[in-house]
């Protein structure tokens, strides 16, 4: 498995280079991205953005507001949090197994003593807190 860490905090940044390997990275074997966003809302490309955040308390602090590719709800995102992205190259996303990939950090959160778990079709939570994880998967060869 091939890793990339994302160095800056800026979530259009980042959200931006999540969106750009998934449409042109091309791996051949799973690619796991790492990164952290300052303040930031980020929305999914279906839902209405005035719906999702209170606009005055989003100006009045400077949360970064972005929309991301996939679907899914909006989730906030600060330095308290790290963020994960699977680049999986298949041919549908209906052939990723979320577990086999999620494993490796729910045993490592299990290690540190962290009650991690692994629920619903692609969420690993810690006391009910969903992680801000991001499957994509990639059209095999394209």
């Amino acid at each position: 498995m091939q890793f990339i860490k994302y160095f800056g905090t800026d979530a259009y940044t980042n959200i931006a280079m999540d969106t750009w390997l998934l449409y042109h990275l091309k791996a051949k074997e799973p690619v796991f991205s790492l990164w952290q966003n300052k303040r930031a809302v980020i929305v999914g490309r279906n839902q209405n953005t005035f719906a999702e955040v209170n606009q005055d308390f989003i100006d009045q602090n400077k949360v970064q507001v972005v929309r991301r590719v996939s679907g899914g709800g909006a989730v906030y995102h600060d330095l308290g949090n790290i963020c994960f992205t699977f680049f999986v190259p298949v041919q549908s996303s209906s052939q990723v197994d979320f577990h086999k990939f999620v494993k490796p950090m729910y045993d490592a959160l299990q290690e540190v003593g962290i009650d991690a778990r692994i629920s619903g079709r692609n969420d690993l939570t810690v006391d009910g807190k969903r992680s801000a994880a991001m499957l994509s998967a990639m059209q095999a060869g394209t």
